[in-house]
């Protein structure tokens, strides 16, 4: 009987072992470190079609928010934070794919169409019109969700407002004095600077096309700390962030800012030594403490298998520490309107913005035509991305 009963003490130990083997082989790359009491709940629902980038006034009482297509409401609407009432903008302006969107200090908005950066001014939101760019039919077709080349080219133009032109731009952030707006160029694999008095455009930098403005180029994102340089993420398929200096502009002034990892997937921890990112980084954002909010996108396996997950990262500013506020590797039932951060799988979420301070992080998603919030749990506020 003894003999019998040491067999099975290590029949089990062989058994705990394998399993313990299989579990890291799992997750293995998925070993994030989540932020606690935080939780993700829907914003808004209604005059939804397909939103794309969105961005938080000045005083933080309205959300703007760019929907790509307009079969059931405006292009761009605004949204009261307090009341959640919408209202829509700019509804007889003919927008054609309108993507990326920032602000300035005046809160006249900026938003990146398929050939063009358009203006909706404060004093007037009922009317928009052309900085830069014009609105006319590109030399290709290009298919209007994934934004992939069809077929032809087109030669992307620096000069006065009616002469620069542009395509499918995507993101883009204001310089901190107002004087110009920064814009990624989706199949120009450019960053231009846009001058906001007079709509002249010129070119600070011109990535490698397998580099970084690829294929989704216009859900990436794009940041200006200090007018120091630009931050702009690489969704395609090498999980870095880049660096554009805006003191010495030249066509090839980049360089990686932030280099996680060689292999890809989903570990927090120590920037320089632990933490991944997966195959592509969506959204930025940063708060007044230079926190570095991401979105970051892991595949698992190929891209065809639809198989990956979404989550929002943390970067302190100060130790470069990485933490996960949401997102997870596991279905969860859908049909809760608020749910624990580790608890929701993002399907399509590639934009957000957040408050100075961080006190909320708000994300758009592309396919549920929602719009989500991430905040902390009854009892505790959030405060520069963390639950106190």
């Amino acid at each position: 009987m003894f003999k019998f009963n040491i067999i099975l003490f290590l029949l089990y130990i062989i058994l705990q072992f394998n399993l313990y083997q299989c579990e890291l082989s799992i997750n293995t790359n998925i070993k994030p470190v989540y932020e606690e009491n935080v939780i993700v709940s829907t914003l808004t629902e209604g005059y939804l079609d397909r939103p794309t980038g969105i961005v938080l006034d000045n005083n933080e009482e309205y959300l703007y928010i760019v929907n790509l297509f307009n079969t059931i409401t405006s292009h761009i609407i605004k949204v009261n934070m307090n009341t959640l009432e919408v209202t829509p903008l700019a509804e007889t302006f003919q927008f054609r794919s309108p993507v990326g969107i920032t602000i300035d200090k005046q809160d006249n908005i900026y938003i990146t169409d398929e050939t063009a950066v358009i203006v909706i001014p404060k004093t007037d939101q009922d009317v928009a019109y052309i900085l830069a760019g014009k609105h006319e039919d590109l030399e290709y077709d290009v298919d209007p969700v994934s934004s992939n080349i069809i077929d032809g080219k087109m030669t992307i133009i620096d000069g006065s407002n009616s002469i620069a032109t542009f395509s499918y731009p995507g993101c883009l952030t204001m310089d901190k004095t107002d004087k110009y707006v920064y814009v990624s160029d989706h199949l120009g694999s450019k960053v231009r600077r846009v001058d906001t008095s007079d709509g002249s455009t010129i070119t600070i930098a011109k990535m490698d096309n397998d580099v970084i403005l690829n294929e989704n180029i216009r859900s990436n994102g794009l940041i200006n700390y200090n007018n120091e340089y630009l931050l702009i993420s690489s969704q395609y398929s090498n999980n870095l962030i880049y660096k554009i200096s805006l003191k010495d502009i030249y066509p090839t002034n980049y360089m990686p800012f932030i280099s996680t990892s060689v292999s890809f997937g989903w570990i927090d921890g120590s920037i320089n030594k632990f933490s991944k990112f997966g195959q592509e980084i969506h959204g930025l954002s940063m708060d007044d403490q230079d926190n570095l909010y991401v979105i970051s996108k892991y595949v698992n396996g190929d891209y065809e298998s639809n198989d990956y997950y979404i989550s929002i990262r943390r970067i302190d500013g100060n130790t470069g520490y990485t933490t996960t506020l949401a997102g997870s590797f596991i279905d969860y039932p859908s049909d809760e309107l608020s749910k624990k951060s580790n608890e929701i799988k993002f399907q399509s979420t590639y934009y957000m913005t957040a408050s100075s301070n961080s006190s909320y992080i708000i994300l758009s998603d592309y396919n549920n035509n929602m719009i989500k919030i991430i905040t902390c749990i009854d009892g505790t506020y959030m405060s520069h991305g963390q639950c106190i």
